[in-house]
């Protein structure tokens, strides 16, 4: 019975190491998308031609989908007004 406890008490322990490094790196996520967030009004007024209602549209979808946010930070510059013209729609 007490090696049972003991061994019960060495897992314990291990998924609480486990658990605390899942909550650091979910941290780091979670404040690199808000970075990511605050940045992207800002990026997209940089992009000539879009529209502020288009700027807004895209804002609405690309804010809350971290991987399209994700994608849209790593696309060189001359792609990203055909990538959010395509995500809302108008897209020639």
């Amino acid at each position: 019975m007490c090696s049972n406890i003991g061994a019960l008490s060495k897992s314990i322990s291990a998924l609480i190491s486990k658990l605390d490094e899942l909550i650091s790196v979910l941290s780091t996520i979670d404040k690199e998308l808000s970075n990511l967030q605050v940045k992207l009004f800002d990026e997209m007024r940089k992009i000539d031609g879009l529209s502020e209602k288009e700027i807004l549209d895209a804002i609405d979808i690309i804010a809350t989908k971290h991987d399209m946010l994700r994608v849209f930070f790593n696309l060189p510059n001359e792609l990203k007004k055909r990538y959010i013209l395509r995500m809302i729609g108008h897209d020639s």
